[in-house]
Formats: C-alpha cells, sequence, structure tokens
C-alpha cells in the first residue's frame, strides 16, 4: 500500500490559520468571536488529522470545519444560520484597491452599485448568500463551493444561477 505523506500539523496551521480566519471573520462579522471559532476550527482538525485522506485539499477540508463551525455555534446561539449578508466592509480590500479608479465620482458610483448588490443578496436563502459569497468574494471555483457546502457542483451552479436572476431582478426593479 502507497502511504501519502501529510503535511506536519503545525505547518498545515501555519499554511491556512489566516484565510480560514478572514473565512469565519466575514461570517460572524466579529474579530475575537472568529478568532476564537478559528482556534474551535483547528482543534477539531488537530483531532482528526490522522483520520485526513486527502480526498479533498487541506485548505477545502479546513473551509468545510469552519463552515460546520460557524453553523454549530449559530444553532447553539439560537442565530439563522449566516444571518449576516456580506456587506461592502466585509469585502476584501485588496478587491477594491484593484479596481479603485482617480475619479472620486465614479469610485462612489461604484461604490454605490456594490451595496445595492449585497443588499439585494440579503433577499435570497442563506444556501444562495454563501455559494455567491465563496464564489465571488471568495473565489473559489465550483468544485471547491460544492466541496464546502457538502453538495453537488450542479446544485451549486443552481444556487448561483437563482441568486443572480433574483438580485438582477431587484436591482431592476428598483431602477
Amino acid at each position: 500500500m502507497i502511504e501519502i505523506s501529510k503535511p506536519d500539523f503545525d505547518e498545515v496551521v501555519r499554511l491556512h490559520w489566516h484565510r480560514i480566519f478572514q473565512f469565519v471573520h466575514r461570517s460572524v462579522r466579529d474579530p475575537d468571536l472568529a478568532a476564537d471559532l478559528t482556534q474551535d476550527c483547528f482543534w477539531r482538525a488537530y483531532k482528526s488529522w490522522p483520520g485526513f485522506r486527502g480526498d479533498s485539499s487541506v485548505h477545502t477540508w479546513l473551509r468545510r470545519i469552519a463552515l460546520n463551525v460557524i453553523r454549530t455555534f449559530a444553532r447553539k446561539k439560537a442565530l439563522q444560520l449566516l444571518r449576516c449578508a456580506v456587506s461592502i466592509e466585509a469585502i476584501n480590500e485588496s478587491h477594491i484597491k484593484d479596481q479603485v479608479s482617480s475619479c472620486p465620482e465614479a469610485n462612489a458610483v461604484r461604490q454605490d452599485a456594490v451595496r445595492a448588490v449585497w443588499k439585494a443578496a440579503k433577499r435570497v436563502s442563506p444556501k444562495q448568500r454563501l455559494a455567491l459569497r465563496l464564489r465571488f468574494v471568495d473565489e473559489l471555483d465550483i468544485s471547491e463551493i460544492a466541496a464546502t457546502m457538502d453538495v453537488s457542483e450542479g446544485s451549486i451552479k443552481v444556487h448561483l444561477s437563482r441568486a443572480v436572476r433574483s438580485i438582477r431582478a431587484t436591482l431592476q426593479s428598483h431602477a
């Protein structure tokens, strides 16, 4: 039997802590709580590390654990799953900086448009909102989103399609 070499868990933490923290922080929008939940995620991963088979990437596996930690926290606190839609403040500043022009008016129009999209996104289902966030904020591909949400790739495509259609209709009705 061929044995798959896995990196030392300390190396896994070093390589993935920041991105998992960002993922959790965008969900809970509280840095202290995000740090606690990220710690819980890595604690659960550490306990499960010997059984990690490598069916997915380590990062996808950690993201799935983080999502479960977030869901567990939400249930314990009687919060809706992922109750907070992604807002303009939650978008990574680097995404905004890449699109900033030298014209303040153009920047203001762009920011208003982004705010309108995320406001419209509050009207879609939590699963659709999560799929949107993973695709357009975290920039995951369809297979990574499917692995993170533990659903088929086809289901992810349907969630994204319906969410985009709903957001488009909302924006057109307000135009």
